[in-house]
């Protein structure tokens, strides 16, 4: 069964769903980690110590795709929590637009100006040809490569992670497949260029196949197609994933500062050593950007649909996650060690000596390194993009920054290793510290209606009237704000008491504080266990409290055997609707019509023959 934004996540259907995010990072992060197996082994350990050079710099200009996919993403999902599909779609091509135009424009600023930078990252003679060679070729299929981050993030919201993953999973096979082919056939001179080519082929396959799918009628809830320049809009998208942005170019910018740390202690040598281990970590932060990505649609769905108790059980779910798998990926770390290093520099034992020593430390920072990634990637998902961009530029600039610059003072080349780890640690702590802070804002761990003293209990003979009473005018007020001239009662008297003289009816009323704020009537089928719901309003005035929601959850609760819950509602009635399918996990199964009618339903209820019967299956 597809799972969509909309459910109710247990840590099972978690998994699931973030899985095709999580194996899709990974595979992007393929890219250069076969690169740097083939270069390494076949071309020699200049021309991988070019690659490694130069990475960082190309990183930084393809992190606009970084950008607007994580920034998108959250206004996206936004606008479908919100139930404005239409929209939705304008900004989702608004973006793709844009970020494509972007990335042919840093495409030629990088071809003109690569050699300056190379040689400003400390490359000579021979290590600065093999930067120039290498970049150019990768420069000219970068706005495809941009598309392809871009749509890392879209697929998820597009309810097509599993696509996503087909897509990016393409774009890896051909990689490895060309690199095999061109770099080991190719003479030695040409093998580096061989390549390059073949990571430039697989990010033009990467990023080209999912513009012909959003192109094209498809099953996802995205299409690319016409929209309008909301500036307004962009610019909420750029500073919304100013922190994947700010991150990629931070980590980058690091990147090049260990890498001259690095020939300033070990020489080529050491730039190799930082390269295994980067090529390996991308493994292993893969996983955990993959997840932040993954969930991130989720985050901003229910954020957008002000579901603040799904908010709240989705982060505690993930902080349990990411704990356990940096356990996970710390102990194997330490396991592989070795034999991850014979794989790039078997070749030359001191160099794998170097290798396995400063990995055996580096590996310490994966437990932390999760909550860091996951906490950025939360606020971006909230449309916090200011939050998010300080905690990924603490983390990525200011903490690694100083570290590496401090820390070889003490312990040389020992020093450079320890800094991720310390830089790692002081990022889960600030992360904590924002966590906490805003806690009430986004109000993922605020007491909602569901804890203010919130009680749904029975109904007693006493509270009958005043229950029908409020019943009558919620659903009276509720029509009357979507149908005009409305001169007929809407819910009468006798339908409620026909729903509460049923064999199996349960009538409930939700006290908050000592008043009564609303109530449900649902009707159980013992045997069968396909329950229905007859009624449930809220008070008038109570309104957009998150009142009907809590009702709603704790009807399941009460009722935990349930298999499938049912009820129906008319066409006309947008905020049921969106109450049904976008806050209480309900899928439209049948329309009811003139041509179909539904047996169960009084014909001269408001709305006539035209109604949506709604399903929710628990199980």
């Amino acid at each position: 069964m597809t799972i969509q934004l909309s459910d109710r996540f247990t840590y099972g259907k978690l998994i699931k769903f973030t899985l095709p995010s999580i194996a899709m990072m990974i595979f992007t992060s393929i890219y250069s980690v076969v690169d740097g197996f083939f270069v390494s082994n076949y071309a020699g350990k200049v021309a991988f110590s070019a690659v490694n050079l130069i990475m960082p710099f190309l990183m930084i200009v393809a992190t606009v795709g970084f950008m607007f996919g994580a920034g998108g993403t959250a206004i996206v999902a936004n606008a479908f929590g919100a139930g404005d599909k239409e929209k939705a779609n304008r900004y989702f091509s608004l973006f793709v637009y844009v970020a494509f135009v972007l990335g042919v424009l840093f495409t030629i600023l990088g071809f003109v100006f690569i050699r300056p930078i190379a040689a400003l990252l400390g490359a000579k003679e021979e290590l600065l040809e093999h930067c120039v060679v290498y970049g150019r070729i990768i420069l000219t299929t970068l706005p495809f490569f941009v598309l392809q981050l871009v749509f890392q993030s879209f697929f998820v919201a597009a309810e097509k992670p599993g696509f996503g993953l087909f897509v990016t999973g393409a774009a890896g096979v051909a990689n490895m497949v060309l690199d095999a082919f061109l770099v080991i056939l190719l003479p030695l001179e040409y093998k580096l260029a061989g390549a390059a080519i073949a990571t430039a082929v697989s990010q033009f396959i990467g990023g080209i196949i999912p513009v012909v799918y959003f192109s094209r009628k498809n099953s996802s809830i995205l299409r690319l197609g016409k929209t309008s320049f909301y500036g307004k809009t962009i610019f909420k998208a750029c500073t919304n994933g100013s922190s994947e942005f700010m991150n990629n170019v931070s980590m980058s910018i690091v990147g090049m500062l260990y890498n001259i740390q690095l020939l300033k202690f070990a020489g080529e040598n050491g730039v190799a050593a930082y390269g295994v281990m980067m090529f390996v970590s991308m493994f292993f932060s893969a996983a955990f950007i993959g997840y932040s990505v993954g969930v991130a649609p989720v985050f901003a769905y229910h954020d957008g649909a002000r579901n603040h108790d799904e908010l709240k059980g989705l982060l505690k779910k993930s902080l349990r996650l990411l704990g356990v798998g940096g356990l996970v990926m710390v102990t194997a770390a330490q396991l592989l060690a070795v034999p991850l290093a014979q794989i790039f520099v078997g070749y030359d034992k001191e160099l794998m000596n170097l290798t396995v020593s400063g990995f055996r430390i580096f590996a310490i920072a994966f437990p932390f390194m999760g909550f860091a990634i996951f906490g950025s990637g939360f606020f971006t998902a909230l449309n916090d993009g200011l939050t998010s961009a300080l905690i990924a530029f603490l983390r990525t600039l200011v903490f690694q920054l100083g570290s590496v610059l401090l820390l070889p003072m003490i312990w040389q080349i020992d020093g450079i290793w320890i800094s991720i780890v310390v830089a790692e640690v002081m990022a889960v702590v600030l992360t904590a510290v924002v966590l906490v802070v805003k806690r009430k804002k986004y109000q993922y761990s605020a007491k909602g209606a569901s804890y203010m003293n919130f009680k749904l209990v029975p109904v007693s003979q006493e509270d009958l009237t005043e229950y029908k009473k409020d019943m009558q005018e919620a659903f009276q007020k509720g029509i009357a704000a979507e149908v005009s001239d409305l001169d007929v009662e809407i819910l009468p008297e006798k339908d409620i008491d026909i729903a509460l003289s049923k064999k199996g009816a349960f009538a409930y009323k939700a006290v908050v504080n000592g008043e009564m704020v609303g109530g449900a009537i649902v009707v159980i089928d013992k045997e069968a266990q396909r329950n229905h719901l007859d009624f449930l309003y809220v008070k008038y005035g109570t309104q957009s409290r998150g009142v009907g929601q809590t009702i709603w959850k704790e009807v399941e609760k009460l009722h935990p055997d349930t298999k499938v819950w049912e009820t129906v509602t008319p066409y006309f009635e947008k905020r049921n609707i969106h109450f049904y399918v976008n806050r209480c996990g309900f899928h439209i199964v049948e329309f009811f019509n003139p041509q179909h009618k539904d047996p169960d339903t009084s014909e001269d209820m408001v709305g006539g023959d035209f109604f949506f019967r709604f399903e929710k299956k628990m199980r």
